[in-house]
C-alpha cells in the first residue's frame, strides 16, 4: 500500500514552489480519483495539509478546489500522481494567489429619456 500527501498554500513569492513562511490555506477541497471513481475527499485545515493512505499501487488524479478568496497559481487544479507500494507521494503541492479585491468607485450618472437644452438669452441692440 502507498499514500499521497501534500500542501495547499498561498504562493506569496509567486515562484510556484512552497517556501518556508508562506501561509498555508484552510478550506481547500482535495479529491482523489482513479479513473471515473471518486475515492476520497479531504478539506484542508489551517495547516493546509491533505493526505490519502492505504492506496493500491497505480495512477491517481488529485483534484483541488481552491479555498474561498483564492485562485490556482501553479500548477493547474489537478495533478496525475503515481503511487508505488510502500511509498508516499508526499510532494503534491497546490499554490494559490489571492483573488483581486473589488473596490468601490464613483460612477457619474446620466439622465436618460429626456433631452436637456441650455437656455441662452440674447439681447438685440
Amino acid at each position: 500500500m502507498g499514500s499521497i500527501a501534500g500542501l495547499v498554500y498561498d504562493d506569496s513569492s509567486s515562484d510556484g514552489a512552497y517556501q518556508p513562511g508562506e501561509p498555508t490555506l484552510a478550506g481547500a477541497v482535495v479529491d482523489l480519483w482513479q479513473g471515473q471513481n471518486l475515492l476520497a475527499s479531504h478539506t484542508t485545515g489551517s495547516d493546509g495539509v491533505f493526505a490519502f493512505s492505504d492506496l493500491q499501487e497505480g495512477g491517481y488524479l488529485v483534484k483541488e478546489k481552491s479555498p474561498p478568496g483564492f485562485a490556482p497559481a501553479w500548477p493547474a487544479a489537478s495533478l496525475n500522481v503515481g503511487v508505488s507500494a510502500g511509498q508516499c507521494a508526499c510532494f503534491v503541492e497546490f499554490s494559490h494567489q489571492p483573488l483581486p479585491t473589488a473596490t468601490a468607485t464613483a460612477t457619474p450618472t446620466v439622465a436618460t429619456g429626456s433631452l436637456y437644452l441650455p437656455l441662452i438669452l440674447t439681447t438685440d441692440h
